[in-house]
């Protein structure tokens, strides 16, 4: 609690890691030609996108590193994506078209889409190719 509403001034240490973890998280996919990013990558591989690390298989000494890669889901979910040539950004899973993620705000059309883990890259190509979207959605 704050001290101006009688507390002593302790921050939330709970809310605080968190935010040091998305840190981490951020400069992990920001900052691509990094010596430290260069070997996480080399021992934990990198995720398609390059926004995460691969996952530690390791059972002990990467703990550190688990808790930064383990942070990632609820990092993701408030951040919103710059599309850019769309080869980072998935069509359905991130947000990049407004407040959710298309996923989450069209669950009946997600449930119809044949490529669900599609990067904007490979949906938009055939909108610039053909002039207009093809939706890789398929009949159940």
């Amino acid at each position: 609690m704050e001290k101006k509403d009688g507390g002593l001034g302790i921050k939330n240490l709970s809310r605080l890691n968190k935010a040091l973890l998305g840190k981490w998280c951020w400069r992990f996919a920001s900052e691509q030609d990094s010596l430290w990013k260069q070997v996480i990558v080399r021992k934990f591989g990198e995720e398609e996108g390059c926004w995460c690390s691969g996952a530690s298989k390791e059972s002990h000494g990467v703990g550190l590193w688990k808790a930064i890669r383990n942070g990632w889901m609820e990092f993701s979910k408030r951040v919103a994506f710059k599309v850019g040539g769309g080869r980072r950004v998935q069509f359905w899973k991130d947000r990049w078209c407004g407040e959710d993620s298309l996923e989450e705000a069209f669950p009946s059309l997600y449930s119809l889409a044949s490529s669900r883990d599609a990067w904007v890259v490979s949906i938009m190509g055939s909108v610039r190719e053909f002039g207009s979207l093809e939706p890789c959605i398929h009949k159940t």
